[in-house]
């Protein structure tokens, strides 16, 4: 299964695994606590299925 990582409702990265997902999910905590002006509740997953 592959993913799409969406923000503000736009993909902004697609076809991901599940492991590219969490360490794109991890950057974006971390800029986040960073205090970067990012929504988190903003960040969606969609799953892509390629079969």
């Amino acid at each position: 299964m592959d993913y799409n990582v969406l923000y503000k409702g736009r993909k902004i990265y697609m076809n991901l695994t599940a492991e590219e997902c969490s360490e794109i999910l991890q950057d974006f905590s971390e800029r986040f606590f960073s205090g970067e002006d990012i929504d988190p509740n903003l960040i969606e997953l969609e799953e892509v299925n390629n079969g």
